[in-house]
């Protein structure tokens, strides 16, 4: 009867499949590696939900003989959401792992042998802990924790408001930015034959995370982006839901009410605005 139950504390956890016990990762307590039965794993339970369409999988498996701690892992497993967008998913991962690699909270994905990347079925990442049974499970699994956690929220949404004139420099950000695991409103995508203009684009301000502002001499004087820019200020100002990022794209007299926010200079060097907008956007993501 032993083997069909794994204890933490006064906690009983039942077998559910051949040596495979779930568990609550808020239900882990200190306990370490080497306090897994033998040949069992514990597939933890409670794992953020995700509204993005993430799924995550976290497994923690001693697969020795009593005494024997050569055989244990932690197993992560991290799919994106189906459909046409898997390289923007897959970036996005990546993207994520980036603050923790800097923190030394995980190593670097890109040069670790125990990360798998996988266009369409995302991240696995398998690290060995032989010999390494005093570790304890819950301070091991938390960053990524952390990470399935952003995952699960919803990605940043940009507003770009611009001027007629500047379209083919609103396509490239766009398209760069989509590239990068954003998603982006832009007119052209969003507003159909027979929509309401108007409609769609208050819509697009109600759920946008950020709203990147082209600021030329085409656009600084239009009375339509006057009006975008307020609305979005006052819903910064209200309850901080939302985020400019003002985009020079040529020499132009930036509006007073954005003289106190740092832009993105793409008048030069395009590409290293994108990144700096990049950069913003990835802030946004992790605080």
């Amino acid at each position: 009867m032993q083997d069909k139950i794994f204890r933490i504390g006064s906690h009983e956890y039942q077998k559910v499949d051949p040596g495979v016990f779930p568990v609550p990762f808020n239900e882990l307590r200190d306990i370490r590696l080497i306090d897994l039965l033998p040949h069992s794993t514990i597939l933890i339970t409670d794992l953020p939900k995700s509204k993005t369409g993430y799924q995550f999988e976290i497994s923690v498996t001693n697969g020795g003989d009593e005494g024997d701690y050569q055989y244990f892992t932690i197993a992560y497993y991290i799919s994106p959401p189906s459909g046409p967008n898997a390289d923007a998913h897959l970036n996005r991962i990546r993207r994520m792992f980036l603050p923790l690699v800097e923190k030394g909270l995980l190593p670097d994905p890109l040069t670790s042998t125990q990360f798998g990347f996988n266009v369409g079925k995302g991240i696995s990442y398998i690290p060995n802990y032989a010999y390494r049974g005093t570790v304890i499970i819950r301070d091991e699994i938390t960053p990524i924790i952390t990470l399935m956690k952003r995952l699960a929220s919803p990605v940043t949404r940009i507003f770009i408001c611009y001027a007629s004139e500047d379209s083919v420099f609103a396509q490239n950000i766009a398209e760069y930015l989509v590239t990068k695991g954003n998603d982006v409103w832009l007119d052209k995508y969003e507003i159909k034959v027979g929509d309401s203009i108007v409609e769609k684009i208050n819509q697009g301000l109600a759920d946008a995370s950020h709203l990147a502002i082209l600021l030329s001499k085409s656009s600084v004087n239009k009375p339509w982006a006057q009006k975008e820019l307020s609305v979005t200020l006052m819903r910064q100002l209200k309850d901080q839901s939302v985020r400019i990022i003002p985009i020079l794209i040529d020499d132009c007299q930036v509006p007073p009410v954005l003289l106190d926010i740092r832009y993105a200079d793409c008048r030069v060097n395009p590409e290293e605005g994108y990144k700096a907008i990049l950069a913003a956007l990835l802030q946004s993501e992790n605080t």
